[in-house]
């Protein structure tokens, strides 16, 4: 019975990091230096933006936080609902893997990583825990779990075709929706096996 008690208590206390571990994260690391309402954009830079058909953006890390991207939040990264009220919207949503103790200009050592205990924290899939090639797995999968939630806010992009779509009915001013592309940061996660390439691929990767 001892047992059943500590197990139902560690339980609790996992399921406690697995709900608010990656909103606290988010929060204390990825706050925006402005809140919103903003004011309207004026002049040349005014002219140049209310010019644009769409707006692109190459990096973004918002798989890593482990949030859910359906629901807006208080951090500063990308969601779904933050995309479908702005301009029509292109987004390239970048796989970490791993990330050093220690951060430096002149060299980063391999032979730390960072990222296991908040991934173990937060709740991600144990094939996620300790392997690189796993948590971009991981990450693939979050993105197109979200983008099936959004019942076509959130496109995601794997084809010259896929684009040329989404293009055209950019162009013909259609509201709402949002491309997504998956990219990589480093080759962590290739784990050495260059044949993961094509599993990277064929799950969607494009950059």
């Amino acid at each position: 019975m001892k047992k059943l008690y500590w197990f139902f208590v560690l339980f609790f206390i996992y399921t406690l990091f697995h709900v608010y571990l990656p909103e606290f994260l988010l929060e204390k690391y990825n706050m925006p230096v402005r809140q919103g309402p903003y004011a309207e954009l004026k002049g040349k830079a005014g002219d140049i933006f209310n010019g644009l058909i769409y707006t692109a953006d190459l990096h973004s890390d918002a798989l890593l936080w482990g949030t859910d991207l359906t629901r807006p939040h208080k951090g500063g990264m990308v969601n779904i609902p933050w995309l479908k009220e702005t301009k029509p919207h292109f987004q390239v949503f970048t796989i970490v893997t791993k990330v050093p103790k220690t951060l430096g200009f002149e060299a980063n050592s391999s032979e730390t990583d960072k990222l296991t205990l908040p991934f173990i924290l937060s709740g991600r899939r144990p094939s996620a825990w300790f392997s690189m090639k796993g948590r971009a797995v991981e990450q693939i999968e979050r993105l197109k779990k979200y983008a099936d939630a959004s019942e076509g806010s959130l496109r995601l992009i794997k084809t010259r075709s896929d684009l040329k779509k989404w293009l055209d009915e950019v162009r013909t001013g259609k509201k709402g929706i949002a491309a997504g592309m998956l990219g990589i940061e480093g080759l962590h996660c290739l784990e050495g096996d260059i044949e993961n390439l094509d599993v990277f691929y064929e799950a969607g990767v494009r950059m």
